[in-house]
């Protein structure tokens, strides 16, 4: 029988992981008897916040001012070429991506996928797939190619779940990887670019690997506001790899509240490292994969 003073366990939390956007999910006893996985459900608040932002009564917020539509990018690819992919977006947005085994396979390393590129590809280089952005505990951001399969485009090779460097899975980023990795150093140094701050945040603890989101926040914006990415949608790039300047715009698929799979968007630009996102959000959706919409873009005055 247990006493009411016997230890069935313990776990401890770091401040970061609930300090500012309170904690909610299953962690993982320590010392909880020989050979026993105990797990214990917490939920801690994230404390009140003033809104200062509240208008006064009688004025309701102004509404945001559109900007001026862009023509088409001649991006043939659609959200909805991207079914293969759905499963795993609905397992980012549920927070639950730390539950499958996400490897290195050549270190070994676990690593946790905290949102995917869609958009790219294909084009006239490479097929279907997309890039998976990663993190393992020590915030160490990487990414690799997650593809379909090729007997069954409907269905994701899970086998691109994990990196492959060599083989008949073979999924490292190759040349992309000096694009990209100014986007994944972004997230994992904190980094702040104007007005919005790139991080990362803990929303659950794994007995392999933490449960880690993405985030953007506006800095100047009160009261603060998390904007957990979901994915980044690719439409228009620089077609000329040798071309001395280089861009890509697209929009950032992001939740709100983690709780809930309600997605919103806006467009974000990146000129030669430069990188601008507007302050026009778009209307929500409910769809793991938004419909043709996305596609659309604004004049944000850099063109």
């Amino acid at each position: 029988w247990i006493r009411p003073d016997d230890l069935l366990g313990y776990v401890a939390l770091q401040s970061e992981q609930f300090h500012s956007g309170g904690f909610e999910g299953e962690v993982r006893l320590e010392r909880a008897g020989k050979d026993v996985e105990a797990y214990l459900a917490i939920k801690i608040e994230a404390p009140a916040k003033e809104d200062t932002g509240t208008p006064k009564a009688g004025k309701p917020p102004a509404p945001q001012e559109i900007p001026k539509a862009l023509e088409a990018s001649g991006n043939f690819n659609r959200p909805a070429d991207y079914g293969w992919l759905e499963e795993s977006l609905h397992l980012v947005c549920t927070n639950s991506m730390s539950a499958l085994d996400i490897r290195n396979v050549s270190t070994g390393s676990r690593h946790c996928p905290i949102f995917f590129t869609l958009g790219g590809c294909p084009n006239d280089r490479c097929g279907m797939q997309s890039l998976m952005f990663v993190t393992d505990d020590e915030r160490q951001v990487d990414f690799w190619w997650v593809k379909p399969q090729k007997s069954n485009p409907a269905n994701l090779a899970k086998e691109t779940l994990s990196l492959h460097n060599h083989g008949r899975h073979k999924n490292n980023p190759g040349m992309s990887k000096p694009f990209y990795q100014p986007l994944a150093e972004l997230f994992q140094q904190g980094t702040v670019v104007g007005e919005w701050r790139f991080g990362l945040q803990v929303v659950g603890i794994g007995s392999v690997v933490s449960t880690w989101r993405a985030f953007i926040e506006h800095v100047t914006k009160e009261p603060a506001e998390k904007l957990y990415v979901h994915f980044l949608w690719e439409e228009d790039w620089t077609l000329d790899p040798f071309a001395q300047s280089k861009f890509v715009r697209g929009k950032i698929v992001y939740q709100k509240d983690l709780k809930y799979p309600v997605f919103h968007s806006r467009q974000y630009e990146i000129h030669d490292g430069k990188v601008i996102i507007s302050n026009y959000e778009e209307p929500c959706a409910k769809a793991v994969l938004p419909d043709g919409s996305l596609k659309d873009l604004w004049d944000l005055g850099t063109t």
